[in-house]
């Protein structure tokens, strides 16, 4: 693959823009498309989304900015010209495998700027908490606490987190988190792609 040719990025939009913060260098490499983040939601539709995006990209080499997010994605982003970040979701491939593990592991439920603004949207409408106290029970049985990820993308939203938190019960922490991750998963991805192409 010449240096010279852009890669394709499909990612999901939670990181739309989180990657427009990236050094140039590294985004000059890509031309990105961002789907909606709610297909998140829906893996079938999810999954039909990158299939008709892949099947319109036939010749041009593909990073897919994933994690494990539909049934079919390993398949979808493998062979040659293809590849995907590593991580299990976009929350990893930003925080670091071992920073996401373990605030996984304290029951932590994570918020990134996209999401924090549209956490009514996600718990009411499209997972159907019409009630604090259904969410309430839903949040108790797995999450202790809820994380802000300040990705410098935006003002921290006080008045939605402030919401969030008397809506699902779980205290809200911000924490300040750079680009770092995100930049290497993309360059592990760029290393991978060549790989692919020999």
């Amino acid at each position: 693959m010449g240096s010279d040719r852009r890669i394709t990025l499909i990612g999901c939009g939670i990181l739309r823009k989180e990657f427009s913060l990236l050094p140039k260098s590294v985004k000059d490499r890509f031309k990105p498309r961002f789907l909606d983040s709610m297909l998140h939601l829906n893996p079938a539709l999810l999954e039909q989304s990158l299939t008709s995006i892949k099947s319109a990209q036939t010749g041009e080499a593909v990073v897919f900015l994933y994690g494990d997010c539909c049934p079919r994605m390993e398949e979808l982003s493998s062979g040659k010209g293809r590849t995907r970040t590593e991580g299990v979701n976009c929350i990893e491939i930003y925080l670091g495998r071992d920073t996401y593990r373990k605030l996984r592991r304290e029951g932590t439920f994570f918020l990134m700027p996209e999401w924090a603004g549209r956490w009514k949207e996600i718990f009411q409408r499209e997972l159907g908490f019409k009630t604090a106290e259904s969410a309430r029970d839903f949040m108790r049985d797995s999450m202790t606490q809820a994380l802000y990820i300040d990705t410098g993308s935006e003002p921290v939203p006080e008045a939605k987190l402030a919401e969030f938190a008397e809506f699902t019960g779980l205290p809200v922490s911000i924490r300040k988190v750079e680009t770092d991750h995100l930049r290497e998963a993309l360059e592990g991805a760029c290393q991978k792609l060549e790989e692919t192409v020999g």
